[in-house]
């Protein structure tokens, strides 16, 4: 007879705090693993101790196992069931401009001005509302760069809240003020990248842009010393770079330094039409980056790059990961709320121990990646800063026409 056990066909729920027993729950299961689960159930209840020390230890194949592991995640499913879907709500520039002028369209064919084609984006809102790999399939690409995993945007997960449960706020219009001072901040982090953090209160490049940044609404208040900071009082502790992003530690018995090798300076990128426009097609191959020949610490914005692009998880997960590696080799105390601080016979490990803790940030990685990726192909569609770029490029040099002027 074979052990693999059929589950019962879905059920819907009423969200009410009750739980089928244990006899309505073996009911549900059909054939053979209904026999299974209650054998198990006979034979651990006619001896007590031949039940409890099979395998050495608990009832490990028991029906009692069985029915207290689907009970757990059933009481979580209903958790996080009565978590509200929120309205999720976009900016509204794909209807304001029928050219989508506004909305991200990156790898997809373009006009010489950098107006997608409108069939090609037609295909992509067709692929959103199905939510398909066939009709994800049917989008015309520009190049040959493929679209990045939109379907990560309808994945499901057997954990934590669904990602079309969380929701990420509108991103500003393409005719609004508040994207005009953001690309104003984004292009003066390219002119800037590569002064040293420790001379932003001296150097003519970061003075004008603190200056700058500082009439405007957005940013009132910012000087050399908060240039390119974030909005948090937290962000203006301390140097500019994360002390962990420096601290030597050993990644298992490779011992690392603190340093990398870093990108040569001086260098810019999509500076000419053509190389743009191949970008926004998707079409490579693209230029890459030439690195420096000894490694050192990081110390411009052109350095921190290299740490988001050196990562697989695009700098979604290796500072976290490595921060936490330090912390665990600096014996950092737990939280107090840790169980394993009140015994004295034991430790964590698998739980609520450092592999428990390190697998924690991954997964969180994961679960953000999944919401984040919902919000940009299936809600936003928000327009990259280089085609914003190029689209005012393009209003100023007579190429085409913004729809409608931020006002200033």
């Amino acid at each position: 007879m074979s052990n693999q056990v059929s589950w019962p066909e879905p059920v819907a729920c009423s969200f009410e705090n009750s739980s089928p027993t244990r006899r309505e729950f073996l009911t549900r299961i059909r054939g053979t693993a209904a026999l299974t689960l209650a054998s198990g159930a006979v034979t651990s209840g006619s001896s007590a101790k031949a039940g409890q020390l099979r395998a050495g230890g608990i009832a490990s194949g028991s029906a009692d196992r069985v029915l207290d592991s689907y009970q757990n995640r059933l009481q979580a499913a209903r958790a996080e069931a009565n978590i509200a879907v929120p309205t999720q709500t976009a900016n509204g520039d794909e209807q304001t401009y029928p050219n989508f002028i506004g909305n991200f369209s990156k790898g997809l064919p373009h006009a010489p001005s950098g107006e997608v084609v409108a069939d090609a984006y037609g295909k992509l809102l067709d692929a959103v509302r199905e939510g398909t790999a066939t009709a994800f399939e049917d989008v015309p690409l520009g190049g040959n760069t493929p679209l990045v995993n939109p379907l990560a945007g309808v994945a499901l997960d057997l954990e934590g809240t669904d990602s079309h449960q969380l929701a990420i706020p509108a991103f500003p219009p393409v005719a609004s003020r508040d994207l005009a001072d953001q690309a104003i901040e984004l292009y003066w982090m390219a002119l800037c990248r590569d002064v040293n953090f420790l001379d932003y209160k001296s150097n003519p490049l970061t003075r004008a842009a603190a200056a700058e940044l500082a009439r405007l609404p957005r940013f009132n208040g910012i000087t050399p010393s908060s240039l390119f900071r974030g909005f948090t009082r937290e962000d203006l502790i301390g140097p500019y770079v994360s002390q962990f992003l420096l601290k030597p530690f050993n990644y298992g018995p490779y011992a690392l330094s603190g340093t990398m090798r870093m990108y040569v300076p001086g260098i810019n990128y999509m500076t000419g039409h053509t190389s743009w426009l191949n970008v926004q097609n998707g079409a490579g191959p693209f230029a890459s980056n030439k690195f420096e020949s000894a490694p050192r610490y990081t110390c411009t914005g052109r350095d921190l790059t290299v740490y988001v692009h050196a990562d697989p998880n695009a700098g979604l997960l290796i500072s976290f990961y490595n921060a936490g590696i330090w912390l665990f080799e600096q014996n950092a105390p737990l939280n107090q709320g840790n169980p394993y601080t009140r015994h004295k016979t034991q430790i964590g490990f698998a739980t609520f121990g450092v592999p428990h803790f390190l697998c924690l940030l991954g997964e969180a990685k994961q679960r953000a990646c999944k919401a984040a990726w919902y919000a940009k192909w299936f809600v936003h569609r928000a327009l990259r800063p280089e085609a914003y770029g190029g689209l005012v490029h393009m209003t100023a040099t007579g190429r085409r026409t913004i729809p409608s002027r931020p006002t200033y």
